[in-house]
């Protein structure tokens, strides 16, 4: 595992999840100059979350390849089978807890990290503060297209990477998806998801 990808995971989803484009909620504060530093780093944070959860790690017959040519993976994959739990050596004749442990290894080591702890995310507090700042962020193109005050709300211009976002949540991670559909509005970030199909029809760049 990469050292602090947790760390570095957590903070890129938190970066992305608590950014407030309303400006405090007064007309016109969200779209002065001087807060769009804020929007700049949220949009890298953004981009940069979505390569990172969508990269493709080598498959299993590869990673078996690096192992055998490349000494750096071949120490990592040595250095996990050393600390394999109930480890039985039976005068150089592999045991089957071994293997199994093994396959475990590799299995692991073929997975991307990222994608996994977007898997992992659990908890009803931390679902609750997703689903509320999905909704919040999604519904910003409607808002800034519909004000009032014309211009008075600023326009993200990362709701595609949100969007990215919040489907590999979904498509990784069925407790989330449990958790939305029986506790949660799901209408908050349908409605603005079918606002911005309607809108970007018949544009493939969108």
């Amino acid at each position: 595992n990469i050292k602090h990808s947790k760390n570095f995971f957590f903070s890129l989803l938190n970066t992305i999840m608590s950014y407030d484009w309303k400006g405090l909620g007064i007309p016109y504060l969200s779209a002065l100059a001087t807060i769009g530093m804020s929007e700049a780093v949220v949009d890298k944070c953004s981009q940069l979350f979505c390569v990172l959860v969508d990269y493709k790690a080598p498959n299993i017959d590869n990673t078996k390849t690096l192992i055998e040519h490349s000494p750096f993976v071949k120490s990592i994959y040595e250095y996990f089978l050393k600390e394999a739990p109930n480890r039985i050596v039976r005068r150089g004749v592999e045991d089957e807890n071994e293997r199994d442990y093994q396959a475990e290894i590799l299995k692991s080591m073929s997975m991307n990290e990222y994608y996994r702890l977007l898997m992992r995310l659990n908890g009803k507090t931390n679902f609750e503060k997703m689903h509320s700042s999905f909704s919040h962020l999604l519904k910003n193109i409607y808002q800034a297209r519909n004000s009032s005050l014309p211009n008075s709300v600023k326009e993200i211009h990362f709701y595609q990477e949100v969007i990215i976002i919040f489907w590999r949540l979904v498509t990784a991670n069925s407790n989330f998806v449990e958790f939305i559909l029986l506790n949660m509005n799901i209408k908050d970030i349908i409605l603005p998801v079918l606002f911005l199909m309607d809108t970007c029809k018949g544009d493939s760049n969108k």
